[in-house]
C-alpha cells in the first residue's frame, strides 16, 4: 500500500477544486417566441452550462448581469431584426462562451374604420395621412360599427396618431385621431 503524504494530498484537493473552477462553460438561451411586436417583452430563460456569471448584450448596446433576462422592446425601435447575445463565465472568469440569438421585430400596429351616419351623401373618399384608403358607400344611422364593416373603410396602421381626410365631391371631412396596439379606432365623419 502506497502512502500519500499531507502535502501531496493538500495539492491533489487544491488542483482538483481550481481545476473545477476552471470548467469550460457553455453558453446558450431560448427566447419564448421567434417574433415579438414593438412594446412586447423578449422573455430569455439561460440553458448555459458551468457558468458562474453572465452578460447579456442587448440590441441597443445595452449589458444586463442577470441569470436569465427579460428585455423590453421599445416602440421607437425600428421593426427589423436584432441580436441578443449571451457570454457565460468560469468561476474564475478566465473561460468564457458566447452565443448569439436573432428575433424579428414587427411594428406595432391596430385598425382604424372610418364610418358616417349621413344619409344625405354620396361615396366618400377616404386619405389617411395622405393616402387613398377606400370608398364609404353605407351609412349607420344608430351605432357605430365593428373594424371591417360593410361599407366603411377599414385599415391596418402603425400605433400613432393619424391625419383623415375625406370627401364626396361636395362635402369634406377631416380630424386625426389615435391608433392603440391592438385596438379597433372608430373615426365617424359628422
Amino acid at each position: 500500500m502506497k502512502v500519500i503524504s499531507f502535502k501531496a494530498l493538500l495539492l491533489l484537493v487544491i488542483s482538483t477544486v481550481v481545476l473545477s473552477c476552471n470548467k469550460q462553460p457553455t453558453a446558450d438561451f431560448s427566447t419564448d417566441k421567434l417574433e415579438y411586436t414593438q412594446g412586447e417583452t423578449v422573455v430569455c430563460n439561460n440553458l448555459s452550462t458551468n457558468g458562474d456569471s453572465f452578460v447579456w448584450i442587448l440590441p441597443e448596446g445595452q449589458t444586463n448581469s442577470s441569470t436569465n433576462l427579460n428585455f423590453m422592446t421599445s416602440t421607437s425601435m425600428t421593426p427589423g431584426t436584432y441580436n441578443i447575445s449571451l457570454k457565460a463565465l468560469s468561476k474564475n472568469g478566465k473561460k468564457t462562451a458566447s452565443v448569439t440569438k436573432s428575433f424579428v421585430l414587427k411594428q406595432a400596429s391596430g385598425q382604424l374604420t372610418v364610418w358616417t351616419s349621413r344619409s344625405n351623401v354620396g361615396p366618400i373618399t377616404v386619405k389617411v395621412n395622405g393616402t387613398t384608403y377606400g370608398t364609404i358607400t353605407l351609412y349607420y344611422a344608430s351605432s357605430t360599427p365593428a373594424c371591417g364593416a360593410n361599407g366603411c373603410v377599414t385599415v391596418n396602421l402603425p400605433v400613432g396618431r393619424h391625419t383623415i381626410s375625406a370627401t364626396d365631391g361636395n362635402s369634406t371631412w377631416s380630424g386625426s385621431t389615435d391608433v392603440a396596439l391592438n385596438k379597433c379606432t372608430a373615426f365617424q365623419l359628422k
